[in-house]
């Protein structure tokens, strides 16, 4: 009953936490310079998760949401997808990330874009970059608002980059996975 009504007061958080996805947010300007390995480490090519002002902390992953690479935990349920009014449908999600565990995000370009924190400082890309977030609060996973845009309903492929691994979980924006 406790981790019920934990899930309702995150979503509730994310729900009334994120930003309106119409304001503030540029159009997609083409594609960002690819990914090069170098000293075990990528070479950024999007921008930078904000770390400050998470808008909660949990000591692990809420149902509904599937921890990758033991860096990042995102929703595998039905995402809603709305207009966003530039032309792309957004989907609200929160994104859960393990404190002091880097890592990378990087959905399709030209089809999806990916938006996350609780700052003003956030920018859409194909590939977001998390830095190793020091820890705020008790939990060790912790939520920043924000989502996903897409170009059409999709199953979306999202790749997960950590600790030299990669491995992809595809999300359901605005349409199922098949089973």
């Amino acid at each position: 009953m406790f981790v019920r009504i934990s899930m309702v007061v995150v979503l509730l958080t994310l729900t009334a936490c994120a930003p309106d996805p119409k304001q503030g947010s540029p159009a997609p300007t083409g594609p960002a310079p690819g990914v090069q390995a170098s000293g075990g480490q990528s070479a950024l090519s999007g921008p930078s998760l904000d770390c400050a002002a998470p808008i909660d902390t949990l000591a692990a992953p809420p149902a509904g949401y599937t921890p990758m690479l033991d860096a990042v935990a995102l929703s595998t349920e039905l995402l809603q997808a709305n207009d966003s009014g530039d032309g792309t449908l957004f989907a609200k999600t929160g994104l859960l990330i393990r404190t002091g565990h880097p890592a990378e995000l990087l959905v399709p370009r030209g089809r999806a874009e990916v938006e996350w924190g609780n700052t003003g400082d956030r920018e859409r890309a194909a590939h977001l970059h998390i830095p190793a977030c020091p820890k705020f609060g008790a939990g060790d996973w912790q939520v920043y608002p924000g989502g996903y845009y897409v170009t059409a309903p999709v199953c979306l492929p999202v790749e997960v980059r950590a600790d030299g691994r990669t491995t992809t979980i595809h999300v359901p924006v605005g349409k199922a996975c098949p089973a």
